[in-house]
Order: structure tokens, then C-alpha cells, then sequence
């Protein structure tokens, strides 16, 4: 029960504060079942699942969720980006964009900025550069490339062990049934299982996260998940960064196609300091028109078909 570019960690790399704790609620997000029934949902009064059936539908939540981030590598979508973000290092925007998946991560097509359209010669030039990231093939020679290889793998199997250690990392209490758009939603509460201990990277984030998750039963996908900080994380001791209790993150998905959910709309509210300065982080990111583009040779030939003046180099 874990979110993330891959899919909203792609996004938010790299921004200092945040980091550390969006990748492990990212996980969690799109990893646990959802959260608050929404289109007038209704409470189903039920009998709880077994120990037993609770487990096993956690394993095809996590499951699916690996499959959810493999399939993300192939859709575009777009984005709306809003931060509101206060702190040595950290500035406001709100950013509407074409994002597409890359074999290193992904890039954008900046179509507006604080209100503003982008000037059709610069979305040229950034559907060019897409365009040579897709055409780049592996070579040996290249060790720029290969690098870059290394790093995005690496992203991805550090992203795979943290939506695994969801399962041992948390205890999960049931507390009802819920109905939304005609699915039948399980609500479980969680919080640290006091024995999870782990090496992974931003896993000890976990021992500090509690919150609510909603899980389309049927089909074993999150729905809606939110989670909040119990108290402060630091970071090298405080050193680097400290995040402060209160700090929360939510995030929705949504079935694109059959037994494929990727997050539509996610919330983060995070304070703290980076270094010795104070810090506030607020963002809100909602993702629509998911289309399918393929492998990254697929994506490309579809690029160049749709944006003829973008010539390959």
C-alpha cells in the first residue's frame, strides 16, 4: 500500500525539503487503499474480512501497484502543478504541462505558467528535445548515458523495495465498507508496526506515518489514501533537514483502462526547515488526459506524427 512518478516522485525530485518524506508517502499513496468516499458515497454496514483475507488483499494491492508502475512508463498525461512554497531555496508556481514518460524518467511541455501561455516556438523546442531524448539508444561508449541509465534504475528498485516494506511496516485496522461511483471501497486505518526495522532508503519515514486508506475491493486498487506525520523526521541528525509533526500528504487515483490506476489528483502540505532555515511546502498536482504512448520507439513515432516540425537530430 504505498505513490510514483514513480510517477508524482518524478515531479517532486529534488526540491530539498520535501523529498524525503513525499517519496515514502508517494509509496504509500499508491500502495494503500484509498481514502474518503467522494460522489455522495454512502457507509456499508458489513462484517470485517479475516486476518487472512486482509492479507491477501494487501498482496494483489501490491501486486497491482508494481504493475501501476511499470504501466505508467508508457502514458503521457497532463498536469496541473501548484506550489506555494516559502524558504531559502524554494519558489511559488503554477505550471499546466504535457508530461512524457522518458527511459531515464520523464520530461515536460510547459504550456502555461502563472497564468501565462508559453510561446508556441519554445513548446517546439521542447518537443525537440523530447524527441532526442526518446531517439537515444543504449551505447557503450557513452558513459554520460549510461549513468543516467544507472540512476533511473536505481530509482526504480529503491521505489519497488519501499512499496514492499509497506506490508510489514504498518498494522492495519479495518473500520468499514463505503460506496463511490457504484464500487464497493474497504476503509482501514494504519499505523507503524513497532517491529519494522529496515535499510532502505526514507524507510524510517515510515515509522513516523499514520492515516487512513480506502481500497476498491474488487479490483484490490487504492483509491484514496491520506497519511500525516506523528512527529518530527530529521535528516542527518537535523542537520540537513527536519520535517515537523502535522505534515500530510493525500492523494486520489483512477482506473484509465482496465486493471491499470494511476494517481489523478495528490496534496502536499509539509513544514519544516532545510538546513538552519524554515520552510513551507504546499502543492497540489492533478493529472488528467492519460494516453497511451508505448515503449519509448512507439512514443516517439507518435510524437513526430503529431508534431510535425519537430526534426529528429
Amino acid at each position: 500500500m504505498t505513490m510514483g512518478p514513480n510517477r508524482f516522485v518524478a515531479g517532486n525530485s529534488g526540491r530539498g525539503l520535501p523529498t524525503a518524506l513525499i517519496l515514502p508517502c508517494l509509496v504509500m499513496i499508491s500502495l494503500l487503499p484509498g481514502t474518503a468516499a467522494q460522489d455522495g458515497g454512502s457507509f456499508v454496514p458489513t462484517i470485517p474480512p479475516t486476518p487472512e483475507q486482509l492479507k491477501q488483499l494487501t498482496e494483489r494491492t501490491l501486486k497491482n501497484q508494481h504493475h501501476n508502475d511499470r504501466m505508467i512508463q508508457q502514458y503521457r498525461r497532463t498536469e496541473r502543478d501548484l506550489l506555494r512554497a516559502s524558504g531559502k531555496g524554494l519558489s511559488s508556481k503554477n505550471t499546466l504541462s504535457i508530461v512524457i514518460p522518458t527511459r531515464t524518467g520523464e520530461a515536460k511541455v510547459e504550456l502555461e505558467r502563472d497564468g501565462k501561455p508559453t510561446d508556441p516556438e519554445v513548446q517546439e523546442q521542447q518537443w525537440r528535445r523530447i524527441a532526442r531524448i526518446l531517439a537515444r539508444k543504449d551505447d557503450p561508449d557513452d558513459p554520460d548515458l549510461k549513468r543516467q541509465y544507472e540512476r533511473a534504475e536505481k530509482r526504480r528498485h529503491e521505489r519497488a523495495q519501499m512499496v514492499d516494506a509497506v506490508g510489514k511496516a504498518f498494522r492495519f485496522r479495518f473500520e468499514g465498507r463505503d460506496t463511490s461511483s457504484g464500487r464497493t471501497l474497504l476503509i482501514t486505518t494504519f499505523e507503524p508496526d513497532p517491529s519494522f526495522h529496515s535499510s532502505i532508503k526514507y524507510a524510517n519515514v515510515y515509522k513516523h506515518l499514520h492515516g487512513r486508506v480506502w481500497v476498491d475491493e474488487a479490483n484490490a486498487q487504492i483509491v484514496r489514501l491520506t497519511a500525516e506525520l506523528m512527529d518530527d523526521v530529521s535528516f542527518a541528525g537535523g542537520l540537513v533537514a527536519k520535517i515537523y509533526r502535522g505534515s500530510n500528504v493525500t492523494l486520489e487515483q483512477t482506473e484509465v483502462e482496465p486493471g491499470v490506476w494511476f494517481p489523478s489528483h495528490a496534496r502536499f502540505d509539509l513544514a519544516g526547515r532545510v538546513l538552519l532555515f524554515p520552510a513551507v511546502y504546499q502543492e497540489e498536482l492533478h493529472d488528467s488526459e492519460f494516453r497511451r504512448l508505448g515503449l519509448p520507439e512507439e512514443a516517439l513515432l507518435k510524437i513526430l506524427q503529431e508534431h510535425p516540425a519537430v526534426i529528429r537530430e
